[in-house]
């Protein structure tokens, strides 16, 4: 095949941008992390009401569920694209193993938990992911589509819109019998999207940066800055 729409990254440098590109960089590109998230819950509430809504709030609303729709198409686009040109990365393709050497439960400090975990020192307070999806962020993407594909997901979201327009819930629909569960979905993809923004970035901050910073007294650049292994 040889059309428009099938392009290729120039080189391995240029790939993870690339797979960022089909959607999720530009889902959240002009909301912080607090407004993204704060547009999702305004959401919620609005298809969950039957309060009336005016045309410049239906308006912010429809424009919540297009980010919602770019972000889950690009994280299929990353899916998709990750494995057709079979790209491989060893900061989200390793296979984490427990730490044989780590001390004994007893002697760990009280700030064991803040400190020693993936997301230990990113800006945004992450609270929905799991421990396997805070270590690879694409497990998050491959839990999201275990739930529903993508065709389902963009139906749903379909008739979300459906609602916002005419101004019913989506009780009144009985499509979704569960939208706070689907707002924890998207809650949680987000924050595995915005996981992978740092890691194209290349400013992932590694789990072991308090240690980088206080034993040798500098700052790092990057998490390959701070790998023991580099």
């Amino acid at each position: 095949m040889d059309n428009a729409y099938l392009t290729n990254p120039e080189d391995k440098y240029e790939t993870p941008w690339f797979l960022l590109k089909g959607g999720i960089f530009e889902s959240f590109r002009y909301d912080t992390f607090e407004s993204f998230n704060e547009k999702l819950w305004q959401l919620v509430v609005a298809i969950t009401s039957k309060r009336k809504k005016d045309d410049n709030e239906k308006q912010r609303l429809l424009e919540t569920i297009e980010k919602i729709v770019l972000m889950i198409k690009g994280c299929h686009y990353f899916l998709h694209h990750k494995k057709r040109l079979n790209f491989k990365e060893d900061w989200i393709d390793i296979k984490w193993l427990p730490n044989p050497y780590r001390c004994l439960e007893k002697y760990r400090p009280r700030e064991d938990q803040k400190l020693n975990h993936h997301l230990a020192h990113f800006r945004e307070p992450f609270t929905k992911l799991t421990s396997e999806e805070a270590q690879n962020f694409t497990t998050a993407f491959k839990n999201f589509f275990a739930e529903m594909d993508l065709s389902s997901w963009m139906n749903l979201l379909d008739d979300w819109k459906a609602c916002i327009e005419s101004d019913e819930s989506l009780f009144d629909w009985q499509v979704d019998y569960a939208p706070l569960k689907t707002y924890e979905k998207f809650l949680a993809l987000h924050e595995a999207c915005i996981i992978g923004y740092h890691w194209a970035e290349i400013d992932y901050p590694p789990p072991n940066r308090h240690l980088y910073e206080e034993f040798f007294n500098t700052s790092y650049e990057s998490y390959r800055d701070a790998s023991p292994l580099e």
